[in-house]
């Protein structure tokens, strides 16, 4: 089953929209936001137009995330790429 939004429970909180927390919801990944990211050559801005668009937080909002924070909001967003396992998601047409 795919998982819906995924909270994360930041370890450094940051300042989002003027109070502090210390929890992000990340959204599934959308098709506009690879678009969106892949329009960038380097993968930290890649990374950071993926976050900022699923967490809807701003890029400065992104930029008092902490590096331990990062890298496991980075294996979070990976989650959001593994695939169903289920026998077969098409149907075969005959």
């Amino acid at each position: 089953m795919l998982t819906a939004n995924k909270d994360y429970k930041l370890l450094v909180p940051i300042t989002v929209q003027g109070k502090t927390t210390d929890k992000l919801t990340l959204r599934r990944i959308k098709i506009g936001d690879l678009r969106e990211m892949r329009k960038h050559e380097n993968s930290d801005d890649q990374n950071e137009t993926l976050l900022t668009r699923i967490a809807e937080i701003t890029p400065d909002e992104f930029n008092e995330i902490d590096t331990v924070d990062y890298d496991a909001l980075l294996e979070v967003i990976e989650g959001f790429f593994e695939q169903p396992k289920a026998k077969s998601r098409a149907k075969k047409s005959s």
